[in-house]
């Protein structure tokens, strides 16, 4: 199925922000996510988008745990945030201004 890579980033960013205190491991998204994008993706597409996220610095490691859990960075809580300017890595080209 063919993956909209932009919705599946800020899927993955809003759910790591549902889990916000509780980090995630990204092979464990597919399996507890609410969010359709995530349903609907292939597993490793959804594991090659969240280290893509953690390179450009809106999830990061949890400290002590060899990379395996995630959790999301102040960075990636303003992606959702509406009062800040959405980047196109995220949103797509049409969030260039």
């Amino acid at each position: 199925m063919q993956v909209n890579i932009y919705g599946l980033r800020q899927a993955i960013l809003r759910d790591m922000k549902r889990f916000f205190g509780a980090p995630v491991a990204a092979t464990e998204l597919k399996d507890i996510s609410l969010e359709p994008a995530i349903m609907r993706a292939d597993e490793d597409d959804v594991l090659s988008q969240a280290v893509e996220l953690v390179g450009m610095g809106y999830l990061e490691p949890v400290k002590g745990f060899g990379g395996k859990y995630l959790s999301i960075t102040v960075k990636g809580l303003q992606e959702l945030a509406d009062e800040f300017d959405h980047s196109p890595f995220v949103y797509g080209p049409r969030a260039a201004k």
